[in-house]
């Protein structure tokens, strides 16, 4: 377990928190091995997706105060949409890593809208203040439930997810073994009727990106929307090496 954490440990490489705690960890391993009558080895054993010292990671420890603490703060975000630069009073609940990039959820607390937990980028956070504010809890937020028809990050607030369903001609172990989404659900195939697929997810940007990595293997049967939105990103596709 502790050769496991210490991989583990590595996606946080090039953020303050490897300065902030690599040394425990290292002071961990240092009496481990020399207290407890074994070694652990000196070799690498798992390799973990490590992080790179990208913008916003500077953040991160102090989110993970706030989130332990309960505390609210005070930061000063970029919207991604509109690029308007402002301060917001915040009630982080979760830190989630993807793809090589971190985010927080958390309550904003003068948001408009009827869902005030929202999705934030810590590569848009400019600034960061402790805050008298009271920290607010959500009681419909669940970390587990919050992504449960996402892909990716991607998590809508107003459209509910739909039903995707797709014919796969690859190998079927392909998807027994490596899901396309919690929500998978396979009806088999045979020699003639390519194996059925079918998925609840949010339509995004990043199920496009999915569904499209499968090439030729997948097509896309329903709902018509996102059937036409493929055949658009084929047609390009198909016009950028035929030009």
């Amino acid at each position: 377990l502790l050769t496991v954490a210490t991989s583990i440990f590595n996606i946080f490489r090039g953020t303050p928190l490897q300065d902030k705690f690599g040394n425990l960890v290292n002071k961990v391993l240092s009496e481990t091995n020399s207290g407890f009558g074994f070694r652990l080895p000196n070799e690498e054993l798992i390799q973990m997706g490590a992080g790179l010292a990208i913008a916003g990671t500077e953040w991160i420890s102090t989110l993970l105060d706030a989130i332990a603490d309960k505390k609210s703060l005070r930061i000063y975000y970029e919207s991604s949409f509109s690029k308007k630069t402002s301060w917001r009073h915040v009630s982080p609940y979760l830190l989630k890593q993807y793809n090589g990039s971190w985010y927080f959820i958390g309550y904003h607390h003068e948001s408009p809208h009827a869902s005030k937990t929202l999705l934030y980028s810590l590569t848009n956070i400019k600034d960061v203040q402790n805050s008298a504010e009271p920290y607010i809890i959500d009681p419909q937020f669940n970390p587990q439930r919050y992504f449960k028809y996402s892909i990716g990050i991607w998590h809508s607030y107003i459209d509910e997810p739909i039903e995707v369903v797709m014919e796969f001609s690859g190998n079927p172990e392909l998807l027994t073994q490596t899901p396309l989404h919690q929500t998978q659900q396979l009806q088999d195939g045979n020699d003639t009727n390519p194996m059925r697929v079918k998925i609840k997810v949010y339509q995004s940007e990043e199920l496009v990106s999915l569904l499209l990595s499968y090439g030729e293997k997948l097509k896309v049967i329903s709902p018509a929307p996102l059937v036409e939105q493929m055949k658009e990103k084929t047609a390009t596709l198909f016009k950028y090496y035929h030009e």
